[in-house]
């Protein structure tokens, strides 16, 4: 039988789970063994507490009433055995099961009389306010559908005084709400839910759950943004959460009355699966509400024939439902849904003796959009709209009679709203006639030859660029003229512009061996540019340069920058020899150019040509910064702008001139960390009197990300929320979605984080199965991923982390696939899911090991080997223990595959690690006479290197393995080696003399000291 120390350390590791029922179930282990331990008063109130409370959090409430039970006995008997702590966390437990029973229709009115009378007594004796007990009464009432009772139980709820036992100061207030939205009384509800809209820290639960519960009433008070900000910044908290059903019922149902039936289907489809997991009849009849409403708002709309797409078992234990498959039609599934719903509000009026809930479940059921701007949303194509301001709100109502209640907060304060250029000083308005996209990679290509020779940003070079990057065609399999050196450049250009969004950096190489024959053929003899009459005549047309070798220069410029990019993509250092190499190529190529600048101004020149030297230059500034040579990329700069001359001449427009050196500028600042320089620069482009909305969104994008970096949050937000706007305004089918991190990233910074979620979301949706689409999925999987983990949203950051690691893996970008792996590994952490963790391990490894990451593969292993013999039992299987010795030995395999690749200290530091968890599987598997050569082997590759912070650790597993042998003489002879090495060893001098003391002290109880 467990010992109580066995006890504590299962609850302590219960503790550590999300509240669920498997942390329920190991802590119900816990209180039978408490129950089984004589003289652990204590330690089983404890257990019992902990037990209550995992049923009431864990999505099993109607499980609390027997643990509660058995506490209110053992206090009934002999109440000093509780300490304080103990009676108000038992009276905070009492009013929660209470309340619980009210949201089951089998618990009869006498039976709810008899335990909220029970609660009065206990809280009243107990010297706490009857606040409690009123609030209790409240919502039962509510439950009963008696508003008079629930009206006369507020007004004494607002007479009490809070205390330590009430709900939280967000949650309590839901109490008057929920009232106020019964009575339909919404300037009432809203005036108690705006205050709070915005406060934090409350609890986990809010404000969420207050912004939930404020929908409804916003919307039917004539505040239809706020209502969407409502849902907006808590529908993410309640995504995908079996005990927040009855809210989820409420997003749907805000939804449809909204005119956002499409989103609410999404959100129908997403969780209908729920309603077997349904802890109380109350919130499966709340769910329902909402979700036959969507159905039958679905049907209504065109889209009864469709599939539902998800399956609903029908199983409760409150009301077995319909059971419906992927293929019901929605007109089914609406009227199934509809029948369910009154089913389960039937039950609660047979406990009632009224028809309350049938009459509300029909009302809600049966509504529909709530206005003609409602009406008018549902008739459109849905899109994600981003929150905007708030509308004006009526006083604000306390909850406590005579307590003044806090300000509504104005719009977006909480939020950094602040003024902004748009604001301030408005850009002229974005024509938004483009070009029409192509609907071939042929007529793309050909298009694209068709502006070979214009100089500059070009709208229809974007438009061809967005087209083909979403495209499933590939470039690589177009053919070209070969007998034309300029279509053969033509099409490396347009690869790599293709290629390098795309990320297929190393696909580059096989354009360049099919362009580098066509140019090498081309005369040695045709130069750039003739020299003007007065040049030939006095001599001075200076350096010269021939097509070839201008040609030859921009396709070795495209194929340095791929290969920059390539190795940044792949987290591969790029070496000295190579940067060296292209900053001499970079430095001859733009010498020559600037030299030839008089010439070429004064000079003949054709447009091809002028404009291949404009991409050259332009290359050679993304190379210059990929050196690390700032200066050297303005110059590049400079002298492109210097031709000036040349490409008026040539027939570019002054304006589009100087729209293609300010963003070049304005790029270039931002490299170089000026960012005041790089938002002024973009500022004047988007002053231009024209502006197509490529140019608006780029030109946005500097000054966004210039604000980030400045700190500038609100001004950021301001220049997302408008790329935001050009993106669902234009088929930015494939360039709107890079800078989807900047965009959320801006949103983030003033705190708008659901928003970033739903646009990350959106974007995701948006990707087409092209390469690229494929490559921005797992890139934006990976940074939603990160947002869900820092939501709390474990289980969606895990599956969305998991999902982004096979796509980054194919695509290469293996820093990223890495991360994504951390995102996983610390979501299955914090579910407490070991065969998650696992999994998390295995894709975390994969990447690691096509990195050639050898510290992160040996961690890993490492990893892996704890996770298989840390399990809640404390004892591992057979198994378990193989598994843990396989991913030890496998890390020791690596290591031998990869010795004449690492460096040799760093070979003894991976080596010491990986064999200290190998001895201490051989010593977790009870075989010490295996680990202990193995763990003297990790400790003196340790000293060899002088890795004294790790000392303690094969020597903590020597003494283990020399306890489990009984050799005392071994442990005496431990207890020295430590204390002399605890002298020698500063960074882990006192672990290893606590070491010592702790085997003395085993040795002395033994009675061998």
């Amino acid at each position: 039988m467990p010992n109580a120390q066995e006890v504590r350390d299962l609850l302590e590791y219960a503790s550590q789970l999300p509240w669920a029922p498997s942390r329920s179930a190991q802590i119900a282990q816990a209180a039978m063994w408490a129950d089984a331990l004589e003289g652990e008063t204590d330690l089983k109130i404890d257990a019992y507490l902990e037990l209550t409370m995992s049923y009431q959090q864990g999505n099993e409430e109607w499980k609390a009433l027997a643990p509660l039970s058995t506490l209110l006995n053992m206090f009934e008997k002999n109440p000093a055995d509780f300490d304080a702590d103990q009676i108000e966390e038992l009276a905070w437990l009492y009013k929660g099961t209470v309340s619980a029973a009210g949201r089951n229709p089998a618990v009869s009115r006498e039976q709810l009389e008899e335990l909220t009378t029970g609660l009065a007594q206990f809280v009243s004796e107990q010297g706490f306010s009857m606040h409690v007990v009123h609030g209790v009464r409240v919502m039962l009432a509510l439950r009963k559908g008696d508003l008079d009772e629930a009206r006369e139980a507020l007004t004494l709820w607002r007479a009490t005084p809070r205390d330590e036992i009430c709900d939280c100061a967000g949650c309590d207030p839901e109490k008057q709400i929920a009232e106020a939205t019964a009575r339909k009384d919404w300037e009432r509800a809203v005036a108690t839910a705006m205050p709070l809209f915005d406060e934090e820290g409350a609890c986990a639960a809010q404000p969420y759950s207050i912004r939930a519960h404020a929908m409804i009433p916003l919307l039917m008070s004539g505040r239809p943004d706020t209502a969407w900000e409502a849902h907006v910044r808590s529908y993410h908290q309640h995504r995908g959460s079996a005990n927040a059903m009855d809210i989820l019922g409420t997003h749907m149902e805000f939804l449809v009355r909204s005119g956002r039936w499409q989103r609410a289907l999404d959100i129908l489809r997403d969780s209908i699966a729920l309603t077997s997991q349904a802890e109380s009849a109350s919130l499966l009849m709340d769910y329902l509400r909402g979700a036959a409403l969507t159905a039958r708002e679905a049907a209504k709309r065109g889209k009864g024939e469709d599939p539902l797409g998800a399956l609903c078992t029908g199983h409760s234990q409150w009301c077995e439902g319909p059971r419906l498959d992927a293929n019901t039609p929605l007109s089914e599934v609406a009227d199934r849904l509809s029948g369910w719903a009154l089913d389960v509000a039937a039950l609660f009026d047979r406990r009632n003796g009224n028809d309350y809930c049938t009459v509300l479940t029909r009302e809600i059921i049966e509504a529909g959009p709530v206005d003609d701007e409602a009406e008018k949303r549902a008739n459109s194509e849905w899109r994600f709209e981003l929150v905007g301001e708030r509308e004006s709100m009526p006083e604000p109502i306390s909850t406590v009679e005579g307590q003044e209640a806090h300000p509504i907060p104005p719009s977006r304060s909480s939020r950094g709203k602040s003024e902004t250029i748009d604001e301030t000083d408005p850009y002229p308005a974005v024509d938004y006639s483009v070009p029409k996209a192509p609907t071939s990679m042929r007529e793309a290509f050909d298009r694209y030859i068709a502006i070979g020779d214009a100089i500059g940003f070009s709208v229809e070079s974007n438009v061809l660029t967005d087209w083909a990057l979403a495209s499933s065609e590939n470039i690589a399999d177009l053919d070209f003229d070969t007998s034309s050196p300029e279509e053969a450049l033509l099409f490396a250009n347009f690869a790599k512009t293709l290629m390098t969004l795309g990320k297929q950096y190393s696909a580059f190489e096989g354009i360049y061996a099919r362009v580098a024959p066509v140019i090498a053929s081309m005369s040695d003899d045709a130069p750039v540019v003739t020299p003007g009459f007065f040049a030939k005549v006095f001599g001075r047309a200076g350096t010269m340069m021939s097509r070839k070798e201008l040609f030859s220069s921009q396709l070795e410029l495209l194929k340095h920058s791929c290969e920059f990019s390539r190795l940044s993509w792949q987290g591969e250092e790029v070496s000295a020899d190579f940067r060296a190499s292209v900053r001499e190529f970079l430095d001859r190529f733009t010498s020559q150019i600037a030299q030839m600048v008089p010439t070429i101004n004064r000079g003949k020149i054709s447009a091809f040509d002028l404009s291949t030297i404009e991409d050259s230059l332009s290359t050679c500034g993304e190379n210059y910064l990929e050196c690390g040579d700032i200066e050297k990329a303005m110059h590049s700069l400079d002298i492109f702008e210097s031709l000036k001359p040349a490409c008026l001449r040539s027939g570019t427009e002054r304006e589009a001139f100087k729209r293609t050196i300010l963003l070049e500028r304005a790029e270039l600042a931002l490299e170089a960390q000026d960012f005041r320089r790089a938002a002024q620069t973009a500022d004047q482009v988007l002053r231009s009197t024209t502006q197509d909305p490529y140019t608006a969104f780029f030109a946005r994008l500097i000054i966004c990300v210039a604000s980030l970096k400045a700190g500038e949050s609100a001004e950021a937000a301001s220049q997302a929320t408008r790329m935001n706007e050009i993106i669902s305004r234009t088929p930015l089918r494939s360039l709107g979605l890079a800078p989807t991190k900047i965009i959320t990233d801006a949103f983030v910074a003033v705190r708008r984080r659901e928003e970033a979620i739903e646009i990350l979301e959106q974007a995701i949706l948006s990707c087409t199965g092209s390469w690229f689409g494929q490559t921005m999925t797992a890139l934006l999987r990976t940074e939603l991923a990160e947002y869900y983990l820092n939501l709390d949203n474990d289980q969606e950051a895990f599956n969305t982390a998991t999902a982004a690691i096979p796509g980054l893996i194919e695509c290469g970008c293996f820093p990223t696939a890495s991360r994504a792996g951390e995102i996983a590994n610390k979501a299955a952490e914090e579910l407490g899911d070991r065969s998650l963790r696992l999994t998390a391990i295995t894709n975390a490894l994969k990447v690691a090991e096509r990195m050639n990451d050898h510290s992160s593969v040996i961690a890993l292993r490492r990893m892996q080997a704890n996770v298989y013999l840390n399990v809640p039992s404390g004892t591992p299987s057979d198994d378990d223990k193989d598994q843990a010795l396989l991913a030890a030995e496998a890390g020791i395999s690596w290591l031998d595959s990869h010795s004449e690749t690492i460096d040799s200290e760093e070979l003894i530091f991976l080596r010491a690690g990986i064999e200290y968890i190998r001895g201490w599987v051989y010593m977790k598997r009870n075989e010490p006479e295996i680990a202990i050569p193995i763990l003297r082997q990790s400790h003196e590759m340790q000293k060899e290197i002088k890795d004294s912070q790790n000392y303690p650790f094969p020597l903590a597993a020597l003494a283990d393995c020399y306890t489990q042998l009984g050799d005392t003489d071994a442990l005496r002879d431990l207890v020295t080696e430590l204390n002399e090495t605890a002298k020698k060893a500063h960074s882990s001098g006192s672990k290893l003399r606590a070491l010592a003391r702790d085997i003395e002290k085993q040795l002395s109880d033994q009675g061998e000291a």
